[in-house]
């Protein structure tokens, strides 16, 4: 366990740094969250997940994968949703947990979580896997959250307007026909990554500038701790399970992948978007910021107690 810990924490300092920087100009400079929100998801945001689903290589056998984490992201998203009903939460805070509660920080926090516990072997799978949570944000998630401020009619003209499903289609289309990306565009794409990973996290420490006293929502904090480290590994744990013992579909690394997607802490993009559609970004920026503290213990607490040989 220690090594692990040891490993995801110097993999992970960067992003505490940026959070750290975010804070600073959102405290001192008081930078428009909306604004950055809107260049994050209109204009940052497609380049990156064009260039990135454009350069996988995907593989019959893992195709599956994606479809597999969609299912139990929207899953979730309903189930945290029926959860905040019964809690009686406002409509507002409903459509901003469900979404939370359906995505993670895979990642962010998932690719570092990923090369330090299987090496970079399996990371291009993991990316693979990774497009189903894209594709939850970008369609139903977003939807969900939309909805929390919006009428139906405004939720889905939202979700039409989103560049990211677009952009994950186009990048689909360009990977299966087998043309390789131009040296010039990669080196551009290699930037927008950068820009979207910096800004990604200091989005959290730009709205955890502007948390009040007010804003600490500890029913909100507890329905989305309970969401990722309790019902999330719960769900695909049982997946994995069935797989190993009856399916017998996907081998060990595998399921190591689908179960480090559901131990991921609050993605940092639900504080991205909540700024966009100005839902309580402050109480996303809490959320995701205790997720990833709890994250760097109870991941490498998982490995250490399910013995995994990784």
């Amino acid at each position: 366990m220690s090594g692990v810990f040891a490993s995801l924490l110097i993999k992970l300092l960067p992003l505490y740094g940026l959070v750290a920087l975010g804070w600073l100009g959102g405290r001192f400079l008081k930078t428009d969250r909306v604004a950055l929100a809107d260049v994050m998801i209109y204009l940052i945001a497609p380049v990156f997940v064009f260039g990135a689903v454009a350069r996988l290589k995907f593989q019959m056998e893992y195709l599956a994968l994606p479809l597999i984490l969609a299912g139990v992201s929207m899953l979730m998203a309903f189930v945290t949703l029926r959860l905040a009903r019964v809690m009686n939460f406002t409509p507002r805070i409903r459509g901003l947990v469900s979404f939370a509660g359906g995505t993670g920080n895979t990642g962010y926090f998932g690719v570092p979580v990923v090369l330090a516990v299987l090496g970079g072997e399996w990371l291009g799978v993991y990316l693979i896997l990774n497009l189903g949570m894209m594709l939850y944000e970008a369609s139903l998630g977003y939807y969900l959250l939309a909805r929390g401020a919006f009428s139906v009619r405004e939720s889905l003209r939202r979700v039409r307007r989103l560049p990211v499903l677009y952009a994950m289609a186009a990048g689909m289309a360009y990977s299966i026909s087998g043309l390789a990306l131009p040296d010039s565009f990669v080196e551009v794409w290699q930037n927008f990554r950068g820009a979207y990973v910096v800004l990604g996290m200091m989005m959290v420490g730009i709205s955890f500038a502007y948390v009040r006293t007010r804003d600490w929502d500890m029913p909100l904090l507890a329905l989305l701790m309970t969401s990722k480290f309790i019902l999330w590994p719960l769900l695909m744990g049982g997946l994995v399970l069935l797989d190993a013992h009856v399916l017998h579909l996907f081998g060990g690394p595998i399921h190591v992948l689908l179960m480090i997607s559901a131990l991921v802490p609050v993605a940092a993009n639900s504080a991205v978007y909540a700024a966009q559609v100005n839902i309580h970004p402050e109480r996303m920026a809490l959320a995701v910021l205790l997720s990833t503290l709890l994250a760097l213990a109870i991941i490498p607490a998982f490995f250490s107690m399910a013995g995994l040989g990784y």
